[in-house]
């Protein structure tokens, strides 16, 4: 009885252990047929501003997304992919591969070390298969800096050199600008001279004392004649 029993578990455990193992196989199994091998063929060296092609290949022929990005030293984004004109690369462009596998790629700023990264994934998961290569950057020349921003060179040419085009024309009707100022004098003289008839109209009391002597002794001398002038008729 003993035995039997013992039999029993042993065959209880190696039925279990065995369902394991079955479980473990599926979900490998399940990982690596839903994983794509893929290559991303892209040039070494790339210009800043400049737009380059990749080739993403595979012999897949199952419906992917497809994200393709270049990553600065901080792992920031610093390219546009084309997709009926220069969009943003951190979307997918959705069941785009293998219908299509060659994409542009526009580097949109300069990093010493750089990568470009391509992202498959099946439509409606989340999780993506990738492959990297490095890529060199290079600085954008300086006509081509000068012609990526034209208007703010422009106002900076332009600003000093309508002052120095306005003296020429400042300077002649400089004539007419000199006979201003004495407009504006006149001005101030007329303003002024109330101010400068003021000590002629503002007199000390012994002036106005001499004045009324002077006004009475004509005044009684006219008197006395009109009088003399009387008795004589």
């Amino acid at each position: 009885g003993i035995k039997t029993k013992t039999g029993g578990t042993m065959t209880e455990t190696h039925y279990t252990s065995s369902t394991l193992k079955a479980i473990l196989l599926i979900i490998i199994l399940t990982a690596t047929s839903s994983a794509i091998e893929f290559t991303l063929d892209s040039p070494q060296t790339a210009k800043v501003n400049e737009p380059f092609q990749v080739t993403i290949s595979s012999s897949s022929q199952e419906t992917h997304d497809v994200k393709i990005i270049i990553f600065d030293s901080e792992n920031e984004i610093i390219s546009e992919i084309y997709n009926d004109g220069w969009k943003n690369p951190f979307y997918y462009i959705k069941s785009i591969f293998p219908e299509q596998t060659q994409f542009e790629i526009k580097p949109t700023s300069y990093s010493e070390t750089a990568e470009i990264c391509a992202r498959l994934r099946v439509p409606g998961k989340s999780n993506f298969d990738q492959s990297c290569n490095l890529i060199t950057l290079e600085k954008p020349s300086e006509q081509q800096q000068e012609e990526l921003s034209p208007p703010v060179e422009n106002e900076q040419i332009t600003s000093p050199v309508t002052p120095t085009a306005d003296l020429p024309d400042n300077n002649l009707p400089s004539p007419q600008i000199e006979n201003n100022p004495p407009t504006i004098n006149n001005d101030a003289i007329v303003l002024n001279n109330p101010q400068s008839s003021e000590p002629n109209e503002f007199t000390s009391k012994e002036q106005n004392k001499r004045l009324y002597i002077v006004y009475a002794f004509t005044i009684f001398t006219i008197f006395i004649i009109i009088l003399l002038a009387l008795r004589k008729l």
